[in-house]
């Protein structure tokens, strides 16, 4: 094979390198878009996509060029990421974009109909419970009327009654107003 023929391969194969490098930051980049995250695992990522996109770049030259440094294998990496990244960049991430919407969508769906019978049986209770902590409430002042301090014994164990049915009163407006 001839010189020039055998450099025009190692270029390819820096271009398709750069193509795969290009490709590998759409899937950070679709994540990110899908999996809100913090700083501190975005650089985590970074860190780890340019050890593999070093890694990449490395055993390109070292596979068709033995390892031998040359600028066209850089520029070729370049052309094959701005190859990449005009022609093929937006159709995979507003493809991936979309499958990964579909399938939030798919999964909050389910999300509701599991949850629906408790959402409902949630409403259904709100009303007894919160006519039941009204009554523990009148008959605690009752009895502090009428007898001291066995009274405030028992106003103690309304009083707790009544503090969980306004939890539960505070959850059950909480789960109303998402539905």
């Amino acid at each position: 094979m001839s010189l020039i023929v055998e450099q025009v391969y190692i270029f390819f194969y820096a271009v398709l390198a750069g193509g795969i490098l290009a490709f590998l930051y759409d899937i950070l980049r679709i994540k990110r878009r899908a999996i809100k995250t913090n700083v501190i695992i975005l650089s985590l990522e970074d860190i780890i996509y340019w050890l593999l996109a070093a890694i990449i770049v490395f055993l390109t030259v070292y596979n068709s060029n033995d390892g031998q440094m040359r600028g066209f294998i850089f520029l070729g990496n370049i052309f094959g990421v701005t190859l990449y990244l005009s022609l093929f960049s937006r159709i995979v991430i507003a493809s991936s974009m979309m499958v990964i919407n579909f399938i939030k969508k798919v999964l909050l769906f389910t999300w509701k109909v599991v949850t629906y019978p408790f959402r409902l049986l949630f409403k259904i209770l709100s009303v007894p419970l919160r006519f039941i902590g009204r009554c523990f409430g009148k008959l605690g002042r009752l009895l502090f009327r009428v007898s001291g301090k066995a009274a405030r014994k028992a106003k103690g164990a309304a009083s707790t009654r009544i503090k969980k049915v306004k939890v539960w009163g505070w959850f059950i407006r909480k789960v109303r107003k998402k539905t």
